[in-house]
């Protein structure tokens, strides 16, 4: 049998030759001459556990005990005496900046190789795009550019937050953002500023020869690109060293997540409302404003009154049931897709559950409003996200103000309200807007140095963003609807991936302050 003195002996010689990059040979050996005495389940079990690399516990595990906001802090402000004191932090503190030095380097680097590929294998789908990649790049252009000077992405003296906190950014990502995460979502590499991306225009074209040795179908390709300049999102949190010393909760896994969660809130609202103003990026609806400049506009024009969602009064027509497949149909003409999934405010997907047919009967089953339910409509999938404002302004007069992305979240979403009477319904193939996120950034200040008496300490968590939502945009000369009870249309330049439906009428049922 297997001894505990025989396995210690080789784990150390294993540890030994990963640390000096020894060769396989060598252990492989040991284990044979172990194997002599052990059955054949214990050499294969214990041949396996050899061959893992062994990694040493680092400083700031979760849940181990050490706090690496606690510990900043008490350093920062030379205070302190909780988890040994100062000098106990700065021993932790100056192991940790080892552990750093040594992982982010190959951090960085994956995320710059990641990025470049994910962005490549984005913009060669098709022949077109593969040729408006190489025309491109042979002109010049580089997707991943630095202008400015002020920036530091990816400096190891930001980057010093817990490993493990970095490492879960990801996962944390899946709370608070139901809209952004529909999007492609890229790494930003390190040391960029600005994001330019080759868009097909017009491509090449073929047709039926008229008659033989009659010249074939020809059309040139046209392209041209889309830019995003990247963009901080920032937030602050100010501790008391009391708390830090006395409390007996894990610091850093209750703040952090907290931030992460309220930055993905942002993230999330930017994506909808981003003005690309005040250092915000673009979103789908630019500061709010919906209308054929921007995407897909649909309205429905019925001014009957006694509306519900699936007969606009008598009939179905004019209805917003009825309109919204009209919107389908607009996104798969002028993209040439099929859109993916709907985008709605829960009072909108409430008013769809609480809908019948003129029968009584519910035109959405029982249940598909539990939060584990997938809800559909048109055979597409619903996501419902309450950052989708509800008061959007009546364009067609008045003094209304459309939504826009708050500086503060109100505890639960980025976007502001605006005063206007109507929630559009969104639809699109989100997949073809790009969203590139860096790894967020974590510092710790003292407060000021006037409050430094009070012993309060300031940690600060920043991100860089770029969005690109207008991937794909209308090329032709401008469209407007027409038809049974739809107006709006599509500018040249719109972005064609979505669209919005609304109703500018004052017996809308997708008015706000319906009840709901």
């Amino acid at each position: 049998m297997i001894t505990v003195t025989d396995h210690q002996r080789l784990s150390e010689r294993v540890k030994a030759l990963n640390n000096r990059g020894g060769g396989q040979r060598i252990y492989r050996s040991e284990i044979n001459d172990l194997a002599a005495s052990a059955s054949d389940l214990e050499f294969e079990n214990f041949r396996l556990q050899a061959q893992l690399s062994v990694r040493e516990k680092r400083t700031y595990e979760r849940g181990n005990g050490h706090s690496w906001i606690a510990d900043k802090v008490r350093v920062t402000m030379n205070r302190g005496d909780g988890d040994g004191g100062v000098k106990a932090a700065e021993a932790r503190l100056a192991a940790h900046q080892r552990e750093v030095d040594a992982e982010l380097p190959r951090l960085l680097q994956r995320r710059d190789a990641a990025a470049r590929a994910a962005t490549e294998t984005a913009l060669t789908g098709s022949l077109a795009e593969l040729r408006a990649l190489e025309r491109f790049t042979a002109a010049g252009g580089r997707i991943f550019e630095q202008r400015a000077v002020s920036r530091t992405d990816g400096q190891g003296g930001y980057f010093v937050g817990p490993l493990w906190a970095i490492e879960d950014f990801v996962p944390y990502a899946l709370a608070g953002r139901p809209f952004a995460n529909l999007w492609s979502s890229m790494p930003l590499p390190p040391h960029t500023d600005e994001i330019n991306l080759p868009v097909v225009k017009l491509g090449p074209a073929t047709g039926a020869q008229p008659s033989d040795l009659a010249p074939g179908a020809t059309r040139d390709l046209t392209d041209t690109f889309v830019s995003a300049s990247v963009r901080t999102i920032a937030g602050i949190i100010d501790l008391p060293l009391q708390l830090l010393d006395q409390s007996p909760v894990d610091v850093d896994a209750t703040y952090l997540p907290m931030l992460l969660a309220d930055y993905n809130t942002q993230v999330d609202g930017l994506a909808l409302l981003g003005s690309s103003s005040y250092g915000q990026p673009n979103g789908i609806a630019p500061a709010g404003a919906l209308g054929a400049a921007t995407m897909i506009n649909l309205q429905n024009t019925n001014n009957g009154s006694g509306q519900f969602w699936a007969y606009g009064g008598s009939t179905i027509a004019g209805s917003p049931h009825y309109t919204s497949a009209q919107l389908l149909s607009k996104i798969g003409y002028y993209r040439a897709q099929r859109p993916t999934h709907w985008v709605v405010n829960d009072i909108v997907w409430s008013l769809i559950c609480a809908a019948a047919d003129q029968q009584a009967r519910p035109l959405v089953p029982p249940g598909m409003h539990a939060p584990n339910a997938v809800p559909m409509l048109h055979g597409l999938p619903v996501v419902v996200d309450p950052a989708w404002p509800t008061t959007f302004t009546n364009t067609t007069g008045g003094s209304a103000s459309n939504p826009a992305v708050n500086s503060l979240t109100n505890g639960q979403v980025a976007p502001a309200a605006g005063s206007g009477t109507y929630s559009p319904v969104l639809c699109g193939r989100w997949a073809d807007c790009f969203a590139y996120e860096g790894d967020y950034r974590l510092q710790v200040f003292r407060q000021s140095e006037v409050a430094s008496g009070s012993l309060n300490a300031r940690i600060r968590l920043h991100n860089y963003v770029a969005l690109i939502p207008n991937r794909f945009t209308w090329a032709g000369t401008n469209a407007t609807f027409s038809g049974t009870n739809q107006g709006g249309g599509i500018n040249a330049g719109g972005a064609v991936s979505y669209g919005s439906l609304t109703q500018f009428v004052s017996n809308s049922v997708l008015q706000s302050g319906t009840g709901f």
